[in-house]
């Protein structure tokens, strides 16, 4: 699936899940802060990509990839270590305007329309092949 079909597919899944107009969805929208998710509509989309597009996508997969328990007392205060923002880069390219210390707790509010399509490229690539 290229790029911009999967681009597609998933503004319209965004757009159908937070009730708005596709054409306010960009690949940089925030999903928190320009379009107003709450924790909620994320169990709906993860629900309709693996509907559309097959793959499973947990909330946290970013957690893992951070390399934090949210579970811990003090996880979504304690800063990200290099490694970890290092690791979120490949689903997050927009980590670096976060400031300099970055926690847990703001990795949420990063989570972009591309966010979601890098993940689910990802797992599709990564995917075992049809036995034929």
């Amino acid at each position: 699936m290229a790029w911009e079909e999967l681009f597609e597919g998933m503004k319209e899944l965004v757009a159908d899940s937070l009730a708005i107009e596709a054409d306010g969805v960009t690949p940089a929208s925030s999903l928190i802060s320009d379009l107003d998710a709450d924790s909620l509509d994320f169990v709906d989309i993860f629900f309709k990509i693996e509907k559309k597009f097959g793959v499973k996508i947990r909330a946290h997969e970013l957690n893992a990839v951070a390399g934090f328990s949210p579970t811990a007392p003090q996880a979504s205060s304690t800063p990200l270590t290099p490694e970890a923002i290092q690791r979120l880069k490949e689903f997050l390219p927009n980590i670096e305007s976060a400031g300099a210390t970055l926690t847990p707790a703001k990795v949420i509010a990063l989570i972009s329309v591309e966010t979601l399509c890098r993940m689910v490229d990802k797992k599709r690539r990564e995917a075992p092949a049809p036995a034929p």
